[in-house]
């Protein structure tokens, strides 16, 4: 082993010459740096991310959502109206009244008869009545041709963060139509339909409403006096938990997500 400086041989292992003292650089200490620049030059693996537009997009629909819901209700959020489980008044005014009548008339006996008969009929032309006005109120306007299938897509993919009160939606001949509830008892439905009372040839409209999904014991007997006690409740809770919601959904997709070009009517 030699001195790099002077040429002076030198014990194997000594860190500096005898002769001239200059420090001994060995080849793996030389070596050493250049592979740390290696080593520090290497690209680091990326790691995987999620897109922030999904998220972003998702938050602002949420958003829109949650305002709309508490402009036009007694409730802070979506979620907040579809767990809420306050039955509707009407209802029990319903078969409670003529219940409380055929108590004083006939007994026990005669509460049931008269709260299943007349509370059943009071049901019947009461909830028509609200559910028909409650649709009529919440028709919306639209100018130009949409494209159903990209706005049941949009629908899916921004309403997936209710499930399971509101299920995947699917479409037949313009109308969408989304299982409602945890056991899916009725359906929430959107018509999309020409609007035949203004001239513009591209004037459409949607139109809310919402239907029961007979069981299968229902199926096999018919509609009997226990079909008919809850023949109408989960029509009428679908259509008043879900129409703010695909309210505010058709706002947010004909406004923000579909174009600033379309001219939403009110």
């Amino acid at each position: 082993m030699f001195c790099h400086k002077c040429g002076a041989q030198m014990v194997e292992g000594a860190a500096f010459c005898h002769k001239c003292g200059t420090k001994v650089v060995y080849e793996e200490d030389a070596a050493q740096p250049a592979e740390q620049a290696a080593v520090s030059a290497a690209p680091v693996a990326a790691v995987p991310m999620r897109s922030t537009n999904t998220m972003t997009n998702q938050d602002n629909f949420k958003e829109f959502v949650d305002n709309h819901i508490q402009a036009t209700t007694k409730f802070r959020s979506a979620e907040d109206l579809l767990k809420n489980s306050k039955p509707q008044m009407f209802l029990w005014l319903c078969f409670g009244i003529p219940a409380v009548i055929g108590l004083v008339a006939g007994g026990p006996i005669g509460a049931l008869l008269f709260g299943l008969v007349f509370g059943h009929t009071a049901r019947w032309i009461a909830g028509g009545i609200i559910r028909n006005r409650y649709i009529a109120e919440t028709v919306g306007r639209y100018e130009g041709e949409i494209d159903v299938c990209d706005l049941l897509r949009f629908l899916n993919e921004h309403l997936g963060y209710l499930h399971p009160y509101i299920h995947e939606g699917k479409l037949n001949t313009g109308i969408l139509s989304f299982p409602f509830g945890i056991k899916q008892k009725s359906t929430a439905i959107i018509h999309v339909i020409p609007d035949k009372e203004n001239a513009g040839a591209d004037s459409w409209k949607y139109v809310f409403d919402a239907q029961n999904n007979p069981s299968t014991l229902s199926r096999i007997i018919g509609v009997t006096i226990l079909s008919l006690i809850q023949i109408y409740e989960p029509k009428h809770t679908c259509l008043f938990k879900t129409v703010p919601i695909l309210q505010a959904a058709m706002e947010y997709y004909l406004k923000q997500y579909r174009g600033k070009n379309n001219n939403v009517l009110s």
